[in-house]
């Protein structure tokens, strides 16, 4: 590999890298919102409207967010294996 050859494959390699970074960590914002909708609406249907601490921590769904956010920590990872 030439010293241009191998410039060229390091910048192709930052830019797709901040590219994958920035879409995963779109990604990750949005689950979070839907996530966190679910608990609002967990402790907005509280009785009485009082805020039930029990009820928000079963309505967060700790490992289906785990797993998403795992997901699509490698699936930006993956293309990087590549260089």
């Amino acid at each position: 590999m030439t010293k241009a050859e191998y410039r060229r494959a390091y910048s192709d390699a930052r830019r797709s890298l901040i590219r994958l970074s920035l879409e995963a960590g779109r990604k990750i914002r949005v689950e979070y919102a839907r996530v966190f909708s679910v608990v609002a609406r967990a402790v907005r249907g509280s009785p009485g409207r009082t805020f039930a601490e029990d009820r928000a921590r079963s309505a967060f769904p700790r490992k289906e967010l785990h797993d998403f956010i795992r997901e699509i920590a490698l699936e930006a990872r993956a293309p990087c294996r590549r260089y």
